[in-house]
Parts: C-alpha cells; sequence; structure tokens
C-alpha cells in the first residue's frame, strides 16, 4: 500500500505539493492497463480519501483548495502509440 508522507500540522502553510509517482511508476515498469496498474489507481484514490478525511476531522477541509491532475496515460510501458 502506498503511503502518504507523515503531515505535520503544527505548520501555518499556504501552499503543499504531494506528489504521487506510483501509477506512472508501475505503468511504466510493468504496463499500462494491467491490473497492477489498475490497482495502483485504486490504492492512490484510498491515500486521497484518508487525506480529505484528515482535513475535514481538523477542520482545514473549507479552507484548502485541492487540485488533483495527473500527466498522461500510455499503452505497454511507453506513452502514446506503442
Amino acid at each position: 500500500m502506498i503511503k502518504l508522507p507523515p503531515i505535520s500540522w503544527n505548520i501555518d502553510r499556504t501552499f503543499t505539493f504531494l506528489y504521487i509517482e506510483e501509477v506512472d511508476h508501475v505503468g511504466h515498469s510493468i504496463s499500462h492497463g494491467t491490473k497492477k496498474y489498475f490497482t495502483a489507481i485504486e490504492e492512490v484514490d484510498f491515500q486521497i480519501g484518508l487525506l480529505l478525511d484528515v482535513l475535514k476531522k481538523t477542520a482545514m477541509y473549507d479552507e484548502t483548495y485541492i487540485i488533483i491532475t495527473a500527466d498522461h496515460s500510455g499503452i505497454g510501458q511507453r506513452h502514446g502509440i506503442a
């Protein structure tokens, strides 16, 4: 399971960037569109859900902008057309 880095709630933050490379790594090392690829997506989705839960429990949710983006998909272990 993917684990998010520990978050220190004692620091007043104005911007935080979280990069999760697991899905891209699995796509290039195993292959895009495989069971492991989709499992990696599900694990990242679960971890993002945990992060959102923590934000809600600490009353930070309503004061936080959350932007989720991905860079690409692929075919096989490559980008675009194999």
